[in-house]
Order: structure tokens, then sequence, then C-alpha cells
């Protein structure tokens, strides 16, 4: 009596099996190639995917019935076996979530959902009310970019919209977002309100908006709260790590982010208009040691502190090497606490470039890039030492 292993030589499975494989990879390989041109969907591509699967043992189930020179007829057991597989086949496609799915599930539709937060504007007759302003635009944007299905434009991009007397739809069209929020901070005596508007750019009709009520003083909080309801008015159901991602901060320290904040400012005017004054970047050390002082983990005033190092160098101010080392002490401080803190990058590429290695400066700026690529600062610097 034949053995098993030899019954199945006898019937092919092997080479039926290989030669399955072999077309099922070709398949593949076409596909993908198709994909893009034809633009195939994702959901599509993952139910062929399936299909092929199964393919393979119901292949060999037929090989096994009918390899042996077709003389096999059909039988109760191979029917059975058959329609196992193709049942299998279908629950599969029935409950595997397609890519739409996945995404409702982690939080909506998220596909295209570019978000533009226009700086906030003030209402009250606080010397330093249009700086809390930008900070809640600052903070509200950052919370929000954590948020996978919202991509943000950069702040920092965004603050040439500050007083700008275009309306919602000419701004969302000049920068490609599908949606624009909107708000203005009242503060009257160490109390503050914010209302937002969010706005659908294509149609111009607002889509939701609220008012938020706190101490001035607890900007973490209001911000939390804010980019918490924007992402459910944009139907969006945050993950649990989503919502640790918007609720996390760099410092507990309202008086250490207000510092930095200060610091930064110098920082951005002094790269914006090429003053590299002594006295403007001592301003901006103050505040960024002020920072550290109530916080010495706070990452980005560590980012900041290690740019005024390098600016004073680079700018002939104290070009000593006890500067380069604490520039680059510092970035490499930043990113140790947080790898994915752009500014970091740039401190670092701004040392490497005091230091005349322009192609480990040009990568760190391209790191920043990939983790903020609206960051122009980074552009700008990128550009500068390219042409080193």
């Amino acid at each position: 009596m034949p053995s098993l292993l030899d019954r199945l030589k006898r019937r092919k499975l092997g080479q039926w099996g290989l030669a399955y494989v072999a077309g099922a990879l070709a398949a593949v390989g076409l596909m993908d190639a198709v994909a893009d041109p034809v633009s195939l969907s994702v959901t599509f591509q993952q139910n062929v995917l399936i299909v092929l699967l199964f393919g393979l043992p119901l292949t060999l189930v037929v090989a096994a019935y009918h390899g042996e020179k077709g003389r096999q007829r059909v039988s109760g057991p191979e029917i059975l076996i058959i329609g196992a597989i193709l049942v299998g086949a279908g629950v599969s496609l029935a409950l595997f979530p397609s890519s739409a799915d996945t995404a409702v599930d982690a939080g909506g539709e998220r596909d295209g959902m570019l978000v533009a937060v226009v700086p906030f504007d003030y209402v009250g007759a606080s010397p330093e009310g249009e700086s809390f302003a930008d900070a809640m635009t600052f903070e509200l944007s950052v919370r929000l970019g954590r948020i996978d299905g919202i991509q943000v434009r950069s702040p920092r991009s965004m603050a040439r919209f500050k007083g700008s007397e275009l309306d919602v739809t000419e701004i969302a069209a000049a920068i490609g977002a599908n949606h624009v929020l909107e708000g203005v901070v009242q503060e009257i005596d160490g109390q503050a309100r914010v209302t937002v508007q969010l706005t659908e750019a294509a149609s111009g009709f607002g889509e939701w908006s609220d008012a938020f009520d706190g101490a001035a003083s607890n900007l973490f909080s209001l911000t939390e709260e804010m980019a918490v309801r924007v992402a459910e008015a944009l139907g969006l159901h945050l993950s649990e790590t989503e919502s640790e991602a918007v609720r996390a901060q760099y410092t507990e320290t309202a008086e250490a982010w207000s510092a930095f904040y200060q610091g930064w400012a110098f920082i951005e005017s002094a790269h914006a208009n090429g003053n590299y004054s002594e006295a403007m970047l001592s301003r901006a050390e103050q505040y960024f040691d002020r920072a550290l002082d109530l916080d010495p983990l706070y990452a980005p005033a560590l980012a900041g502190m290690s740019l005024t190092h390098a600016y004073h160098y680079n700018a002939g101010i104290d070009p000593s090497p006890e500067r380069q080392a604490m520039a680059e002490e510092f970035a490499l401080k930043a990113i140790e606490i947080d790898y994915r803190l752009p500014e970091a990058h740039i401190a670092l590429g701004s040392a490497r470039a005091n230091a005349r290695d322009h192609l480990a400066a040009a990568a760190q700026y391209e790191e920043a890039l990939r983790l903020d690529d609206d960051n122009a600062m980074a552009w700008c610097l990128l550009a500068w030492v390219c042409n080193r």
C-alpha cells in the first residue's frame, strides 16, 4: 500500500502549491505596480490579498483530490473542505476592517484633514494680552498636531495671518486647509474666556463654536479641553494614546512655559530680521535661563538656550570654545529628553554648523523638517548650510 508521502507526490501537491504561490506573487506584484496609476483603493488591495491567501489551501485540496491524472470524482469530504475554506474567506472579508473602517475606529474621517489655526485675537487692556493670545494659539496648535487624524499648519507659518483682513476661505485657499479655527481671547481680573469657531473651508460655513472659561494662569488645561473638543467637532474619537498625547506637556510650570515663549520670540525675531545683536540674544538667554531655573528638564527651553549660545558664537559676540561646547551640550540634552522636538535638532544643527561640520548640520536640519515639514527656520538654515 503506497505511503501518504507517495500519494502526495503522485498527486503533485508540491508542484501545484509552488505554481500557485508563484502566480499569487506575480498577481501581487502586478497589483502593486498598477495601484497608483489606476488609483486602486487600499481596501481593494486588502481584499485581493485575503482571497489569494485562502486560495492556497483551496488549490491544495483540489490537487489532493484531482492531481493524479484527474481521475477522482468530486466527493462529499472534498465539498465540505472547500466549503469550509470559502466560508473562512468570506468571514475574513466581512470581519477584517477596511482601511476606511480603521480610520473611523481610530478617529473618524482622517484623510485630508488639514486644520489652520489662525492667531487668536485679544480683547482687553492687559499689556501682556497679545502674548497670552499668541501663547494660546501656539499651545493649541501643538496639541492638535499630536492627534493622528489632524494635520496642523505650523504656528510660525500661520503668524503672517495675525490681524489679517483676509476672510476664512481666502486663508484656507492660501495654505490648502480644509478647516480653519479662529479664536478670541478675553481676560478680566485674571480670568480668561476663549471663544473659538471652526469653519469648513469649502463652504465657509461654521461647523462648531464654543466658549471656554478658566484662570488665565491655567493655560494648559484650557488648551487641552479645546483640543479635545475640536477633535470631537471634526468627528474624531481619540484613542487612549492620543488622549494622553494631547494632555502631555513639556513642563507643569506655566511660568516656565511663559518664560520660554518670550525667549523664543526673541530668537525668532533675531532669525527673521538677521539681528543677532548682543542685546537681543542676551534677552533671550535671560528668559531661557528663567525657564530652566523653574524646570531644568524643559526640553524646548534647553533647545532655545542652545541656540542663544550658537548665535553668540556665530555672530562673533563670544566665539569662545566654551560657548560652542555649551551650544552642543544643551542641544544634545534636549534631544535626549525628546527626540521628536524639531527645535532641538535645529539647535544641534546650528552647533554643528559653527564647528564647520556642514554635512552633520544639514542632517540635523533635515531631521527637524522630517518632524515638522512646515518649519520655516529649519528650511532657511538648511538652505544656508547647503551654500557653505
